[in-house]
């Protein structure tokens, strides 16, 4: 999962790429050559299951406040960002370390390049675009830039984990978010914190929490078979109701050496909201002094319903 100035971005290729290159060569992209990456998973394996014969995301860190580059972002489609992937797309090299935006379906691409070779106006092209959904992409255009990401892991996609296989080899489940997000009162050993971005209260939790978080990331690592998290700090407890969550947490199912089996950033899954009901949005669980999670359940009902939200 993200921090607040440490992202985690994806590529979808048929290999493990473990030192990014940027490689000038083939037809014209959408924001110039560079190392393609995508902060939506889902769209990395869209990436990821074009390519043959394998099917590989790998995972980076990105750091945003990375010193010495320069950076264009568009946060939405607009006549500034169709006019810089036009020129891209002619071949006219810019001057940006990272460039930042939109990605579009295969149909508005269909509509872009129509608009590049003139066959539409710009007005035809924002008619045509109106009601499409762009998603995302990041490329790093120069060596430079390639040093603001670290490689993270990568897993192999294409159908293969199956409900029998995950729950088979599954040891534990990660679970991570920024905290930054919640804006909650939660209890933990005996004292509510009121979670608000930035205040002491928060800023108090964090220091107290420290063996939790990562980076500014809060992490919990979950046995799948007894609910004990194998990182909580001995002797103290806490109280998860009503943690608004919704779609920032990240959860991966790791075997017995912790490598990755499945996951995905999404809802909150079913055995996460064990007191009353989550609805995908919320955290309801206690865990008492020894690190166990109370009334913990992971069988094949929680394992049909994690692999939902994958697919």
């Amino acid at each position: 999962m993200e921090s607040q100035n440490k992202q985690i971005i994806y590529h979808g290729s048929n290999v493990a790429v473990e030192q990014p290159q940027i490689r000038v060569f083939g037809h014209y992209k959408d924001f110039g050559y560079g190392f393609y990456c995508t902060r939506l998973e889902q769209q990395a394996k869209k990436w990821a299951m074009t390519k043959s014969p394998g099917h590989i995301v790998s995972v980076y860190q990105y750091d945003e406040n990375f010193k010495g580059l320069q950076k264009k972002l568009f946060p939405d489609m607009t006549d500034e960002w169709l006019d810089f992937v036009a020129s891209c797309r002619r071949g006219i090299e810019h001057q940006y370390d990272i460039v930042e935006g939109p990605m579009a379906d295969d149909q508005i691409w269909d509509y872009v390049e129509d608009f590049v070779a003139g066959n539409i106006s710009r007005e035809a092209f924002w008619a045509l675009a109106r009601f499409k959904h762009p998603t995302h992409q990041i490329v790093f255009c120069t060596p430079e830039a390639l040093q603001s990401i670290t490689y993270q892991e990568n897993y192999e996609i294409g159908g293969n984990v199956t409900e029998h296989t995950a729950n088979d080899a599954a040891t534990y489940l990660r679970f991570r978010m920024d905290i930054d997000y919640w804006l909650e009162e939660v209890s933990w050993n005996g004292e509510v914190y009121e979670f608000f971005d930035g205040n002491d209260s928060l800023n108090e939790w964090k220091q107290e929490w420290k063996e939790l978080i990562i980076d500014n990331m809060f992490e919990l690592l979950i046995d799948v078979r007894t609910g004990k998290i194998s990182n909580w700090p001995q002797g103290k407890t806490a109280s998860f109701r009503t943690v608004k969550i919704v779609d920032t947490g990240e959860y991966t199912l790791l075997n017995a050496e912790k490598k990755r089996i499945c996951g995905y950033t999404g809802y909150v899954p079913e055995c996460l909201s064990i007191e009353e009901k989550g609805w995908g949005d919320y955290l309801e669980f206690e865990v008492g002094s020894n690190g166990i999670i109370y009334n913990w359940k992971f069988g094949q009902n929680e394992i049909e319903e994690f692999m939902e939200n994958i697919r």
